[in-house]
Formats: C-alpha cells, structure tokens, sequence
C-alpha cells in the first residue's frame, strides 16, 4: 500500500509540474496595428482606453493605448528565440501569415497633436565695428499642433536688443514649428513674424519710439520624447525693425535711431 502511495504522489507531482511548466510556456500577447508585439501576462483590460501587460522575462508593466491594438490572444506561446526585451524571432514569413515584429515598449511619447505651451530664455549678438552688442530675450507661445510637422502658435515676450542703450521691445508674434523625426532627440523648425512695439524708457531719455515688423527663422533641437515637459535649444536669426528718439540731458539734443536689429539669437527653453 505503500508503495502504490508513493506512486500517487509522484504522479501528482509530475502532474502539477508538467501543468506549470505549460502555464509559464503559454503566454497572452498583444499585437499592434504598426506590427509591434508585446508577450507576457495580461494584467488588466480597461476596454475602450488601455490593457496592462506584464512583459515576458521581466517585472515590467506597461501600458498600451486600446486604439493602438489590432488583436489580443491568450495563451499562446511565444516563438523559442523572441524576448520581450526586443529579439526578432527567426522564422520563415508565408503568404498567408506575416510575422510580427517583436520588441520592447516605445520610449516615444511626445505628443505629436494638441495644444502646446513653448518658454524660452535667450540670448542675442551682434557684431559691430568696435564691439559686440549682447542682448536678452523672453519668449512664451501657445498654440495648437496639427501634426508632428506643422504647429501653429500665438507668442510674444520681451527682447532687450542692446542692454547698454536700454533699448527694448514687446513683441506679438505667430509662430510655426515642425519635428523633423520620433525620436527622443529630435531636430525641429521654427518660423515667426510680427510685429514689435518700441518701449519708451524715460529714465535713459528715450521719450518716443516706434515699433516695426519682425521676423525670426530658427532651427534646434528637442531633447526628450514625454507627453509632459520636453526641453529645446534652438539657434536662429531676429530681424525686428525699430525707431528710438532718445534726449541726451546734459546738451538737450535729440538723437533719432531708425534700425533693422540684426541678431544672432540662442535659446534655450521648455515645451509641454
């Protein structure tokens, strides 16, 4: 009796190990409209918005957009060279049945349609004769982004062309920006036009002044892919026409500057 115990147990044994070493072999998987594939464990399905699965091989837990999601299947078992970390399984294509590709979660997660908000600090030079003009800018755009290559925006801010006459101007601008990839670090485009009124500054004499159109072309970079907070450094050239009348206290004369600012710009700033 015994023995036939010892029997019943080692079948039992071998039972429930041969059931969870085909519970660990089968896995449910996701498979995207762009071809991506995620196998693991399926965690939660909140229908209509997203599915959490637990990647293959790992801890991790990801997210997946519901609209994204060309089909679902439980328990299948993966190809024997696939990871969830990324490996493309080897396997031979058929006309009927094309193989998906197998990686890890997508770091890009810009917002490529929306409303955005852009800040920028910056820095403007010229080169004159006998030396170099250092100026400062504050920038703020908001606007809508149709699409990863054409955003439209409504900016303005303060740019103080030459921080020795104090000579400063409130610009309103419209502004146009594209990406140019989906990538973390991605190069970008920017265009404004407008216009930029002239601020009196009584304090330094200058009594009148006269705005005029502006207009900035730029190119740079966005560092980071979040939905969120995205940071930018950009380089490009400001033409902002102008008109300062400035009254010198000790003579009584009155100088007249009507000039084309020029300026090599830099700019450093944030997107969300």
């Amino acid at each position: 009796m015994m023995k036939n115990m010892r029997r019943l147990l080692l079948l039992i044994a071998l039972f429930w190990t041969t059931l969870l070493s085909a519970q660990q072999a089968q896995k449910d998987v996701i498979f995207l409209k762009d071809g991506t594939a995620y196998w693991g464990q399926i965690i939660t399905i909140e229908k209509g918005r997203r599915v959490f699965i637990r990647l293959s091989g790992s801890d991790d837990i990801i997210s997946v957009n519901y609209q994204e999601i060309e089909k679902m299947e439980v328990g299948q078992e993966p190809p024997k060279e696939a990871t969830a970390q990324g490996q493309r399984p080897n396997l031979k294509k058929t006309k009927a049945q094309a193989e998906p590709k197998i990686k890890g979660p997508k770091t890009y997660a810009f917002s490529e349609k929306g409303v955005y908000h852009a800040t920028y600090l910056g820095a403007s030079f010229a080169k004159s004769t006998d030396e170099t003009t250092l100026g400062l800018a504050f920038h703020h755009i908001s606007g809508y982004q149709f699409n990863r290559m054409l955003g439209l925006g409504l900016g303005s801010g303060l740019d103080a062309y030459s921080l020795n006459r104090n000579e400063s101007i409130v610009p309103l601008f419209v502004e146009a920006r594209g990406y140019f990839n989906k990538k973390s670090v991605a190069p970008f485009y920017s265009f404004a036009t407008g216009y930029g009124f002239a601020l009196k500054n009584a304090n330094e004499g200058i009594n009148d002044a006269k705005g005029g159109w502006l207009v900035h072309p730029a190119v740079g970079i966005r560092l980071g892919a979040e939905k969120g907070l995205n940071a930018t450094l950009d380089i490009g050239y400001r033409f902002q026409k102008a008109k300062f009348f400035r009254t010198f206290v000790f003579n009584g004369d009155t100088e007249v500057r009507d000039v084309i600012y020029q300026r090599l710009m830099l700019r450093m700033g944030i997107v969300f």
